[in-house]
C-alpha cells in the first residue's frame, strides 16, 4: 500500500524496453492475486489469456492468467 509496487512494475517496463527493445511485454499472476491484478492493469498491461485451475492452492483451483505490454500502444495514450 506505499506504492513500492507500482515504482517497481514502472522501473522493470522503462529498462526492458530500453535495453531489449521488445514487441511487447508479458507476465503471469495467479487469479487470486487481485491487487497484482489491479496494479498491472492500471500500468498497461491487459489480459490475454487464462489457463482454467492451473494450480491448486488451500483445496481451491486457480486460473494462471497472462497479461501483455504493448510499449507501442501505451506510448500513443
Amino acid at each position: 500500500g506505499a506504492g513500492l509496487g507500482t515504482l517497481l512494475i514502472r522501473m522493470i517496463i522503462k529498462e526492458s524496453i530500453k535495453v531489449f527493445e521488445p514487441h511487447n511485454l508479458y507476465l503471469t499472476v495467479y487469479s487470486d492475486n487481485r491487487k497484482a491484478i489491479k496494479l498491472y492493469e492500471r500500468e498497461g498491461f491487459s489480459k490475454c489469456g487464462v489457463l482454467p485451475g492451473w494450480m491448486k492452492h488451500d483445496n481451491a483451483y486457480l486460473d494462471r492468467i497472462y497479461m501483455v505490454y504493448d510499449p507501442k500502444q501505451q506510448k500513443a495514450k
